[in-house]
């Protein structure tokens, strides 16, 4: 299945249908990202598995609409555009500052959903817990070609996108506009969340220590668990095999 498979249903979704899906995977992008860096995951992911990834806006096809700065109300807006879809078990995903998304969009969830609501699971990939999420020094205001080298540090932006100026462009509105809702987040204390959480990270990781995966533990009354990979900051696309295995394992 390739990324022209993936159906638009709203501004937020692309859906890459499944005839009879027993789990959905919603996934959400890493800062300047769009829905297409998970336009392989369908083919990888068993065929039980329908994998929803969602658009935020200022990116790829949603270039003209404005970008969010604050993470609060982007949580709330995708947790009101995904509700129709939770008939079915699901577990939200996130790569870095994308962990940090799908975490604050489970917490509005918690708080609209019925105690006997959907089965649900956050798997939350090289991201620190949510009072330690600094990634390095503020880049939001960096003048752009300083602004892209720091996000080119992480292994996270394509070369192709990096090298070339025109693609740059459409680019780094988003990055510097994810980086401001990254650097401006403020962990608000409430109830731990009511469902699993599951923790990526790299083995090599210089950006995210061990510890402070292992600190997610306290933002859940479920249970939790930290699985390790290959790889830097991007181990996501560097051991993608396993990735994508761990999560199989995780919707059985």
């Amino acid at each position: 299945m390739s990324v022209a498979q993936f159906t638009a249903e709203s501004p937020y979704v692309r859906r890459a249908r499944r005839d009879a899906p027993s789990h959905r995977l919603f996934c959400l992008p890493f800062a300047g990202a769009g829905a297409s860096a998970y336009r392989d995951w369908p083919d990888a992911l068993p065929a039980h598995i329908e994998v929803v990834a969602i658009q935020l806006p200022g990116r790829e096809d949603r270039l003209r609409d404005r970008p969010f700065t604050r993470i609060e109300p982007l949580a709330r807006a995708v947790a009101q555009v995904v509700r129709p879809y939770l008939d079915l078990p699901a577990v939200f995903f996130g790569h870095s500052s994308g962990g940090l998304l799908a975490y604050e969009v489970m917490r509005v969830l918690a708080g609209r959903l019925p105690a006997d609501g959907p089965d649900l699971r956050l798997i939350v990939s090289g991201c620190p817990h949510p009072r330690r999420r600094s990634l390095g020094r503020p880049v939001a205001d960096l003048p752009e070609d300083e602004l892209v080298a720091e996000i080119a540090a992480l292994n996270g932006t394509a070369v192709e996108v990096v090298d070339n100026p025109q693609l740059l462009a459409l680019v780094v509105p988003a990055l510097r506009a994810d980086a401001a809702m990254a650097e401006s987040y403020r962990f608000r204390a409430g109830t731990p969340l009511p469902w699993p959480v599951t923790v990526f990270g790299g083995e090599s990781d210089p950006h995210v220590d061990p510890a402070d995966l292992a600190g997610w533990d306290d933002y859940t009354s479920a249970p939790s668990q930290v699985r390790l990979f290959p790889g830097g900051h991007f181990f996501l696309n560097e051991s993608a095999a396993a990735v994508h295995a761990a999560i199989a394992s995780e919707l059985t």
